[in-house]
């Protein structure tokens, strides 16, 4: 299996550092942003003024920026960081982390409520069995194996208009996730839990830590090709040719609840999306790129060839075959 990440639209692609010009950048705050209300509450646009283009590992721990989920999705450096508890009311102390290289945070939404209002009476807002759920969700992916998709949901400079998801890259998942857990202490624990909505309150930390393998990393330059686009306007169709949308009904439901698994076909299927955009790139001859990203189109095709080989020709054969041989 394989996974889509969300990540929060950066004007330097996701380096480890703040944005270039963080005052422009009003996608991350925007609705359809990733975990937008907590970075526009948190977020200090005059700090981060001040400190255009600052590498986080410089700052002070308080002061890193509320979009550390994403931000050093392509950096090459440790920082050190902390999750506050969402619910800043509780008496909850942070949790101490490192966001290492080429790593993101993200959390499988879907997975932590309950849905159901007849299982709510049951058991609340979250499910009893959390633990298991993640432990199983993450059990699918397998490092140097599965493909980790990163994505914009539609506050993003290049599909606002068209309201799509926008793909970003994608690259080799290099470590299995992992999870840290909030100490509360057991009174305040007991007490959050006397509740009927929280009787099933988490202590898990709803942050899980994906790091890739930055020699297999694909990333669209859509950075180059918005300021093109911003000074050619003439020319603007460019950016339309190559961009990646995820528009496709049957791909779409792998895009919501900011992380979820998808399979071999639609991984593939994503795969070729991503080739086509680099083979577009490419006819335009290093107009807006001066790179022609062969390297990229060299990784796309390992991929490809690894996906391919994994899935096989006709991966539904066994199960079929099963159905109507007895076991020898």
């Amino acid at each position: 299996m394989h996974v889509t990440i969300r990540m929060a639209w950066h004007d330097s692609d996701w380096n480890g550092a703040i944005c270039a010009n963080p005052e422009a950048n009003s996608y991350c705050v925007g609705t359809h942003s990733l975990l937008s209300g907590r970075i526009e509450k948190k977020r200090d646009l005059g700090f981060e003024k001040r400190k255009a283009s600052a590498a986080l590992p410089t700052l002070p721990l308080e002061n890193i920026p509320p979009c550390y989920w994403s931000i050093n999705a392509f950096g090459d450096s440790a920082i050190p960081i902390q999750h506050a508890h969402a619910f800043s009311w509780l008496n909850i102390s942070p949790v101490q982390d490192v966001l290492e290289p080429h790593t993101v945070f993200t959390w499988p939404f879907r997975l932590s409520f309950v849905h159901d209002e007849k299982n709510k009476k049951r058991h609340g807002n979250y499910p009893p069995d959390l633990e298991k759920r993640i432990e199983n969700f993450t059990g699918k992916f397998i490092p140097g194996e599965s493909i980790i998709f990163f994505y914009a949901n539609y506050d993003n400079p290049v599909s606002a208009d068209d309201m799509k998801y926008l793909l970003l890259g994608c690259s080799v998942l290099a470590t299995e996730p992992e999870t840290t857990e909030f100490k509360i202490g057991a009174d305040e624990l007991k007490r959050i839990r006397s509740r009927q909505k929280t009787r099933n309150f988490p202590t898990m930390n709803w942050a899980m830590k994906f790091k890739h393998d930055p020699t297999t990393r694909v990333l669209l330059p859509y950075r180059e090709y918005v300021k093109y686009a911003e000074e050619n306007p003439e020319d603007a169709e460019k950016l339309e040719d190559m961009r990646v949308l995820v528009d496709e009904p049957s791909l779409v439901s792998g895009f919501k609840y900011v992380c979820m698994d998808i399979d071999d076909d639609k991984c593939l299927y994503l795969l070729y999306k991503l080739r086509k955009s680099i083979k577009k790139i490419q006819e335009h001859n290093q107009v807006v790129v001066k790179s022609d990203l062969l390297a990229e189109e060299q990784r796309i095709e390992n991929l490809i060839r690894g996906v391919w080989k994994k899935r096989g020709l006709y991966p539904s054969l066994e199960k079929v075959l099963n159905l109507y041989l007895d076991d020898p």
